[in-house]
């Protein structure tokens, strides 16, 4: 951790938001997401999906279509794949059938992404790497 010690005080600057040289999304994907498996209590795969929900929340709010179809299909792959015989992710079989759907997708809205990360972003940790049977 020592070695990135510089790129993990960029990171925490408030300068990084207004720094008009760097994405500062792209930073913390391309910097800091690998240092995230060494922090305790953190799940890569619920973080990814947090960062893909974040994109597609400002590519709704600015009306980025191209960026919008890019995160549906990663989005829409990681959802599918969430084991629906487990109990925590039943619970969220209608959300999640809904994310699914087209429909879903012609009609969304900020609050929609937004319960992307609240409601289905804390069901990424059981995520598999092949498609569950339904």
């Amino acid at each position: 951790m020592r070695e990135h010690e510089q790129e993990i005080q960029k990171a925490l600057s408030p300068k990084l938001w207004d720094n008009v040289a760097i994405d500062p999304i792209a930073y913390l994907t391309s910097h800091m997401m690998p240092l995230m498996r060494y922090q305790m209590g953190v799940n890569l795969k619920e973080a990814s999906f947090t960062i893909k929900s974040e994109r597609l929340t400002l590519a709704v709010l600015e009306g980025n279509d191209r960026e919008i179809e890019r995160q549906k299909n990663a989005i829409a792959e990681m959802v599918d794949l969430l084991p629906r015989n487990l109990e925590k992710v039943r619970q969220k079989e209608d959300q999640l059938d809904d994310v699914l759907s087209r429909s879903f997708w012609k009609g969304l809205s900020f609050e929609d992404t937004r319960m992307l990360v609240s409601d289905i972003a804390p069901l990424m940790k059981y995520m598999s790497k092949e498609t569950p049977p339904r």
